[in-house]
């Protein structure tokens, strides 16, 4: 290749690029730019075919290249990326570990095409071929199928995309208007990649359903009002390439066109493809600065930007006042105790007052003081003790005002100013008082001395130093304590300031970091503008990025194949019909029995039993219910069940309402509709809940519409499903207001407007189609429901509700798309069902085998679907393959009449056998009651007196037994199983907890490009499928307690029965096992409502999608977010516990007070009957005939 100089200062670049993302840790984006050099580099022309799985991708290739290249099949084939160009007939193998291997000479593509299947593995594959219709340096890339159940699948389509020039996404006819369509395509183009629309199998297309004119407009208009602008749409078929309208002339010739130009179209996409690897790379930038950002951010966040540029300024101040405080702790004692000693010694306590009291007092200790001429010892004591008592007074009040207040005053100003609010030592000191008494002043006297001046200041002297001494020791004590508590105050503070300290350090370092941080990432930014702008060298320095890495020759196979299974003959096996009783005896003998024995006393209760089985077998309807996802074919295969085209079909979604077949009555004659709207407050529900989603709210319907329609304007690339959905509502609202609530009568020419016009179906809860066919003759009701991928919760509460009152349940999967993402929940609420079901009613429909090459390739999907359905809980599924629309077309006739005979002989063979089972069971025990009553009067008639009386007692007893029959231990057992199927429910739901986590939160959607939304996004759909999977866990085990329930209900009948047994052998008494809960279950799981901010330690494991991924951190958000989800779900099974818990033992309670009202009126019948018997010879007479009568009654 000849390089300009150019060209190579641009590959330059994306080198530099390349280094500068490596530094910078950008593995992905690195890598990217790498082989976007390489594709640069050798001028390759990439087109890219991607799309939903089964759209015919591979095929489209393998016509185009007029070469069966590459698997081709109605299930998953293409698991990796495959590149084809022309070359020498060598295939290389990349694996995931990096190794490479090459095929030197291609001699067999079955082997190659093995490898396409194996995603496991096989990372990439390139197919070099000769002969094929490619020219030099162009290559085509097939994708897997974005919407397999595989992710894996979805993560290597993504992968390659920056590398195409040419995308082309193939849809199949039927799935155009899939969410996961529109949702990829808008991803292509906001990521700047124009892409031009195939629509493949157009062999489907059927004028008499819709005009073509028309489905070409729904396709434009729907992924106009997704905001995917298309540059090219192309209606194909490469099955009937001589379909009139087929446009895979017009694909050839405008990929030529565009191989041609590939030179002006090149240097556009590669710079599209380098802003969109900058782009996803700043967004990287942006995310791991933030990431290293975010701790020094954390710390800072409480400071202003004033506070945090005084930070060095507040440190210096903080370390100056540590300093201070550590070198005054030991002096500050000192100054204590000389402030304390020097108010002491300072303290002037004997001035001329107190002297003279002393003097005075002083006297009276003189052995020579006498009180006047006639003194007395008397009047000298109590002079003595006068005296005593002035001078004490004197020296307390001194001692108060010179010592004790200065010192308490210190004291006090000690404790607040080091806040040692040391109340015992507070209280002790305010408590002081002067330490002299009179004791010690009468102590303190010299009775040898006689008074004079000398002595007299001698002795106050003595005074003095007596109360300060004492003081003085009181005082030290008081400050020792007071010193302690301040070395631990002081000790507190210098910690408090050391760990301020500490705090403004690490502020400041943060500060730093932060400061360098964006330093570097600037630096950073500025180095990449200037790679992108500035001229580099001329000499290559991208040559080592070119290399390839060398693949290992090879010529045997490098790994194990795809395992496949041996796929047997899907024969379908001769239907075994079962042996029943003759209907039409049973029906004889049972209203026979019911006419002749209602006069008969003691056969009343009998007799009622006897035609309410009558009744059921006469009149029995049986409700068929059909599920799958939509544009599965689920109405037309309705109109081949019925043979008539009675519901709209379309590649469209159409049916958004429940349909009811119904056979025809008095009231409703052929083909009259009764159309049921939604009343205000079921519509208001479900508009609530989707509210929810967008974290929007309104008080009622009325007040939602203006937020409906500001999300309608801000929200439209979230939830498109429901952004749908509030599309049609704002249309229909208005239009329809005043029908809500209501019915409306029309007939079945005008279905149409109501099934498929969504702006009407969006409103409707249910239609009822009167209509007359071999079918609804039978007694059957066929359910049509919508897609089992509805957003509508009452969808899928009154979809479970069918399934559970269903008959019969058939699932129709689609030939091309029989197992993808929307079968995989609902599918696994029918294998809970399944389990609990006694019988199992579900039927299973592989649609529009029409499309299928040949029978093995119908072998294949079929053994596909039973492997997948058997990996959701769904063991030994009954499988019929059909075609709906060629259902009477000689070729697929025979398939749909064989799977009608299935169908039917269940219901005949299965459910009406077992009707008639029970009704012979109970004409048989009938017919031996009346032969017992013939025998117990023969044996007892010449004792009629005694038996009527014995038969009296026997009553009275029977009663009491019933009336106190204890059935608490049944209620107990009853409250435990409850307890114990949601203890399962919970063990289940976390079994799954990860399949949901990865589900929610995957590559395709954190990709660091809005780290908050996109985390907000993933929470919000785990918290979605987290709620929705809890409320079918709970649903289905409804149907598990309602078994042990009945269960329980007989247990306590036969109890009863066995103790009425001991008393008499022959009683019978009718039990109707028929129990329907007077209380309506619904569940709403609260998680979906669950704080944002619950969450948020949780989420903060993400970083940056690489670590996320690749470094284990999704499973320690997985860690936390299990564990704030079991503790909720603790909770919320509590309550559920005791919800059920209190429905099924009111029911309970209720049912045994009805049913021992029951028995006693049987009972009472029965003796009565008994008693008659001896009394009326009539009576004998009736039943002696009808016992002769019944056994003459014909088989026929």
């Amino acid at each position: 290749m000849v390089l300009t100089t150019s060209s190579v200062q641009n590959l330059n670049r994306l080198a530099k690029l390349h280094q500068l993302y490596l530094q910078e840790e950008d593995v992905l984006s690195a890598n990217r730019i790498k082989e976007l050099l390489k594709k640069a580099y050798s001028s390759e022309f990439s087109i890219s075919f991607c799309g939903h799985y089964s759209a015919g991708k591979s095929s489209m290739i393998n016509a185009l290249m007029n070469k069966p290249i590459l698997p081709a099949s109605p299930i998953p084939t293409s698991a990796n990326l495959v590149r084809i160009r022309s070359g020498n007939n060598t295939a290389k193998i990349t694996l995931h570990n990096g190794e490479a291997f090459l095929y030197q000479e291609v001699a067999n593509l079955k082997e190659i095409q093995s490898y396409c299947k194996n995603s496991q593995d096989v990372k990439e594959i390139e197919i070099c071929l000769s002969g094929i219709n490619l020219p030099e340096n162009v290559l085509l890339m097939d994708t897997p199928g974005i919407d397999s159940t595989d992710q894996a699948h979805l993560l290597a389509t993504e992968s390659s995309i920056h590398l195409a020039d040419l995308i082309f996404y193939v849809v199949d006819y039927n799935h155009v208007q899939s969410e996961v369509n529109l949702e990829f395509m808008k991803q292509l183009v906001t990521g700047g990649k124009e892409v031009a629309l195939i629509v493949n199998q157009m062999d489907k297309h059927q004028e008499t359903q819709l005009k073509l004119a028309d489905f070409k407009e729904s396709v434009r208009r729907a992924f106009q009002s997704y905001g995917v602008p298309l540059v090219k749409i192309f209606f194909t078929s490469v099955k009937d390439k001589n379909w009139q309208y087929n446009d895979l002339g017009k694909l050839q010739q405008y990929i030529k066109e565009q191989m041609d130009n590939k030179q002006a179209i090149l240097p556009k996409t590669t710079e599209q493809s380098c802003l969109k690897i900058q782009k996803d790379h700043q967004l990287f930038r942006e995310n791991r600065k933030k990431e290293q950002l975010t701790p020094y951010l954390n710390q800072l966040s409480m400071l202003t930007e004033k506070e945090q540029l005084a930070l060095e300024e507040t440190l210096d101040r903080k370390i100056m006042e540590l300093t201070k405080r550590q070198n005054a702790a030991s002096e500050t004692y000192k100054q204590w105790e000389t402030t304390i000693l020097s108010t002491i010694e300072n303290a002037y306590m004997m001035p001329y007052q107190n002297r003279e009291l002393a003097r005075a007092y002083l006297q009276t200790e003189q052995k020579t003081f006498k009180m006047g001429l006639f003194t007395t010892k008397q009047k000298v004591q109590k002079e003595k003790e006068k005296r005593l008592v002035h001078l004490l007074e004197q020296l307390e009040h001194t001692t108060k005002i010179q010592l004790l207040s200065p010192l308490i005053e210190f004291f006090e100003q000690t404790a607040n100013d080091f806040e040692n609010a040391n109340m015992e030592v507070m209280e002790k000191v305010r408590a002081w008082e002067s330490p002299i008494g009179g004791t010690s002043l009468t102590q303190l006297v010299n009775d040898k001395a006689d008074l004079s001046e000398n002595y007299l200041l001698v002795y106050c002297e003595e005074v003095e130093k007596f109360i300060k001494r004492k003081i003085r020791k009181e005082a030290i004590q008081l400050l020792a304590i007071i010193g302690e508590d301040f070395q631990k105050v002081n000790a507190n503070k210098t910690k408090e300031l050391q760990k301020e300290i500490k705090g403004l350090e690490e502020l400041i370092a943060a500060k730093n970091n932060k400061q360098k941080i964006i330093k570097i990432w600037e630096k950073s930014e500025k180095q990449e503008c200037r790679l992108l702008h500035e001229q580099t060298e001329d000499y290559p320095l991208f040559l080592d990025l070119i290399k390839e890495n060398k693949a290992k020759p090879i010529t045997g196979s490098i790994l194990k194949a795809v395992e496949t299974k041996e796929i047997m003959p899907t024969l379908e096996k001769a239907i075994e019909h079962k042996s029943i009783p003759e209907k039409n005896k049973v029906l004889k003998q049972l209203q026979f029995l019911t006419e002749q024995i209602k006069e008969i006393k003691g056969f009343k209760q009998i007799a009622a039993n006897l035609q309410k089985k009558a009744n059921s077998i006469i009149n029995k309807q049986y409700t068929i219910c059909l599920f799958g996802a939509f544009s599965a074919g689920k109405s037309s295969f309705a109109n081949a069940l019925l043979d008539y085209p009675l519901l709209p079909v379309s590649p469209n979604p159409t049916t958004a309402a429940i349909n009811r077949i119904v056979p025809v009555d008095n009231q409703h004659p052929h083909g009259t509709v009764i159309v049921k709207w939604k009343n205000e407050e079921q519509i208001w529900s479900e508009i609530k809940e989707q509210l929810q989603l967008f974290k929007k709210t309104a008080a009622n319907l009325t007040e939602s519409i203006p937020v409906i329609g500001e999300i309608m304007q801000t929200q439209t690339a979230d939830f498109p499903a429901i952004i749908r959905y509030f599309q049609f509502f704002l249309q229909g609202y208005e239009k329809n207001k005043a029908l809500l609530g209501g019915e409306t009568q029309t007939d079945y020419t005008q279905l149409e407007r109501y099934v498929a016009l969504e702006e009407n179906s969006c409103l409707i809860a249910n239609i009822d189609v009167y209509f007359e066919c071999e079918f609804t003759k039978k007694g059957m009701i066929l359910i049509d429901t919508p897609g089992g991928d509805s957003i509508n919760t009452r969808h899928t509460e009154v979809s479970f509700e069918y399934m559970k009152e269903a008959d019969s349940i058939i699932y129709v999967s689609y030939y091309n798309h029989s197992f993808s993402k929307a079968d995989k929940s609902f599918l696994m609420q029918l294998g809970r069902m399944k389990d609990a079901m006694e019988t199992d009613k579900m039927f299973f429909i592989v649609n529009a085998i029409d499309l299928a090459q040949d029978e093995p390739e119908i072998q294949a999907v079929t053994q596909y679907l039973t492997d997948q359905l058997q990996l959701h809980g769904i063991r030994n599924p009954k499988i019929s393959s059909v075609s709906s629309l060629y259902y009477q077309d000689k070729s697929f006739s025979d398939r749909m009449i064989h799977f009608k005979e299935k169908l039917f002989a269940f219901i005949e063979e299965d459910w009406t056998a077992m009707m008639l089972r029970s009704a012979k069971a109970d004409c048989e025990k009938t017919v031996e009651l009346l032969q017992n009553f013939v025998q117990s009067v023969l044996e007892k008639k010449a004792e009629k007196h005694q038996e009527a009386y014995r038969l009296q007692e026997e009553h009275h007893e029977i009663a009491a037994i019933i009336q106190g029959f204890d059935t608490n231990y049944l209620q107990k057992k009853i409250q435990m199983e409850i307890e114990e199927q949601l203890f399962y429910v919970k063990q289940r739901m976390f079994f799954r907890f990860n399949d949901f986590l990865v589900d929610a939160f995957h590559p395709s959607l954190l990709k660091g490009e809005d780290k908050n939304n996109e985390l907000q996004r993933a929470l919000d759909q785990f918290l979605r499928t987290f709620s929705y999977e809890m409320e079918q866990e709970l649903r289905a085990t409804t149907l598990r307690i309602e078994n042990f329930y009945a269960k329980k209900q007989q247990e306590a009948f036969y109890g009863v029965l066995n103790k009425l047994h001991e008393v008499n052998e022959e009683i019978v008494l009718q039990f109707d096992e028929t129990s329907e809960l007077d209380a309506k279950l619904t569940f709403h799981a609260p998680f979906r409502e669950m704080e944002y901010s619950l969450f948020k330690k949780a989420l903060a494991h993400f970083k940056n999608p690489k670590a996320f991924f690749e470094k284990n951190e999704r499973k320690k958000l997985g860690d936390e977010i299990q564990q704030i989800m079991d503790e909720h779900s603790q909770s919320y099974m509590k309550k559920e516990i005791a919800s059920l818990g209190f429905v099924y033992l009111e029911q309970w309670n209720k049912e045994t007070i009805q049913k021992q009202s029951e028995f006693l009126l049987q009972a009472a019948d029965y003796y009565e009957g008994k008693e008659a018997l001896f009394t009326e010879e009539e009576q004998v007479e009736k039943i002696v005939n009808i016992l002769k009568e019944i056994k003459e009654i014909p088989n026929a």
